[in-house]
């Protein structure tokens, strides 16, 4: 009873292939004229409240203010060493 299984299953699929290579032959391969036809593109509406909820924009903010902090740390205290020598 397995055999038969296995053979009905292998003559099915085989079956499938064959009709599958026959109705890809048939079908166009989707140029007209010697030109490519394209989908156009579907724009994306961005959520500007969902991306401000996003963890990773938080992160990111979060990492520019930290950067911009410690250029005016080190502008600071460049000044103020700049006084004590002169």
């Amino acid at each position: 009873m397995a055999n038969k299984l296995k053979k009905s299953t292998v003559s099915n699929t085989s079956a499938e292939a064959r009709k599958q290579k026959k109705g890809a032959a048939n079908k166009p391969v989707g140029k007209a004229n010697g030109v490519a036809s394209f989908r156009k593109d579907q724009n994306e509406r961005v959520d500007l409240r969902k991306l401000a909820k996003d963890e990773r924009t938080s992160k990111i903010i979060g990492t520019l203010s930290l950067l911009i902090s410690t250029k005016f740390l080190f502008g600071m205290l460049n000044a103020g060493l700049s006084c004590q020598i002169k």
